[in-house]
C-alpha cells in the first residue's frame, strides 16, 4: 500500500500507537495529513470512538483503514524497503548561485544593511534563568486561552538602539513571548499549538519543536542552533537574522516564511515544502541539506 502523496485523515482513539505518532509514520511515507474528510481524501485511519468523520468517509464512499490494518501495510512497507546507502555529496553540498536561486528565492539577492547588538542580545538571554518544562507549562496554559479569544493580528518589529523588539498589532497582549529569554536545551515542545509565540531575541538551541503549530511566529534576532522543527508548520514566520545552524526544517511546512540574513549553514530542508514562496535574501546557505 501505497502513502506517498496521499491525501489521509486520522480519526479516533488508538491502541498501540499515539495520533502524534501515527501521523509522523504516515509524513515520513510522504502522505499528506489532513484534519477534514472530503472527496479529495484517499483513506482514512480510524480507531475507537472515531465519530462523524468515519461516519461521512463511509457516506463518500472513501477507503478506511482500521489500526491493525494501517500497522499491517506499514510493516509490509518496511520489509519491501531496501535502504540503500546514503551518498552524502548528494544531501549536503555548496550550491552554485544558480541552483540556490532556483530553490531558495531571492537567496541571491543582498539582504537588509541593518546590524543587531547580537553579542549584547545573547548576553541578556545567558544571563536570565533558563526556562523549563515546568515554568513553561503555565506560560503555554495561557497562551492556549488567548488564542481562544484571539482575532489575528500582525508582528511589527521595532529597532531601540541595534535591540530589536517584536510588537503584535491588533491582537491580544496575553499571547506567549519569550523575547531575551532562554529556554532550556533538555526541553521538548513537541506537538504544542505555539501560532504567534514571541520568540524574537531568544535563546532555544537544540531545542525540539517537532510536530509543533509555530504559524505566525516571530523568531526574529534568534539563537536557535540545533534545533529541531520537523513536520511543523511554519506558515508566515519571520526568521530575519536569525542564528538557524544545523536546524531540521524535514517535512516542514515553509510557506510564505522570511529568512532574510539568517544563518541556515547545515541546515536539513529534506522534505519541507513552500520553498517557492518562502524568501531567502542574504541569507547562508552553505551546506545545506535538501
Amino acid at each position: 500500500m501505497d502513502f506517498n502523496a496521499k491525501n489521509v485523515v486520522v480519526t479516533g482513539n488508538f491502541n498501540t500507537i499515539s495520533r502524534s505518532e501515527l501521523k509522523v509514520k504516515l509524513k515520513d511515507l510522504g502522505a499528506i495529513v489532513s484534519s477534514s474528510v472530503s472527496l479529495k481524501t484517499d483513506f482514512v485511519i480510524s480507531g475507537e470512538d472515531a465519530g462523524n468523520k468515519l461516519d461521512k468517509a463511509k457516506l463518500l464512499g472513501l477507503e478506511v483503514l482500521s489500526e491493525d490494518e494501517f500497522m499491517a501495510a506499514i510493516s509490509d512497507l518496511n520489509q519491501s524497503s531496501v535502504q540503500a546507502p546514503v551518498d552524502p555529496s548528494f544531501m549536503s553540498k555548496d550550491l552554485s548561485e544558480k541552483e540556490l536561486g532556483e530553490i531558495f528565492p531571492n537567496s541571491t539577492r543582498a539582504g537588509s544593511s541593518f546590524k543587531s547588538e547580537t553579542k549584547l542580545t545573547r548576553s541578556l538571554c545567558e544571563n536570565g534563568e533558563a526556562l523549563n518544562e515546568t515554568s513553561l507549562e503555565s506560560i503555554l496554559n495561557s497562551h492556549l486561552k488567548a488564542l481562544e479569544s484571539f482575532n489575528g493580528g500582525s508582528w511589527q518589529t521595532l529597532d531601540v538602539s541595534g535591540m530589536v523588539m517584536a510588537i503584535l498589532s491588533g491582537g491580544s497582549q496575553d499571547l506567549a513571548s519569550f523575547s531575551n529569554k532562554q529556554i532550556s536545551a533538555e526541553v521538548k515542545l513537541l506537538d504544542k499549538d505555539l501560532r504567534y509565540c514571541n520568540f524574537c531575541s531568544s535563546l532555544a538551541e537544540s531545542v525540539d519543536f517537532e510536530n509543533s503549530n509555530l504559524e505566525n511566529a516571530i523568531f526574529t534576532d534568534s539563537f536557535m542552533k540545533d534545533v529541531s522543527f520537523k513536520n511543523c508548520n511554519m506558515a508566515s514566520v519571520d526568521f530575519s537574522r536569525a542564528d538557524l545552524r544545523n536546524a531540521s526544517f524535514e517535512n516542514a511546512n515553509l510557506e510564505y516564511c522570511d529568512f532574510e540574513n539568517a544563518n541556515l549553514e547545515g541546515a536539513n530542508f529534506k522534505g519541507a515544502t513552500g520553498l517557492d514562496s518562502a524568501t531567502f535574501p542574504g541569507a547562508k546557505l552553505k551546506g545545506i541539506i535538501i
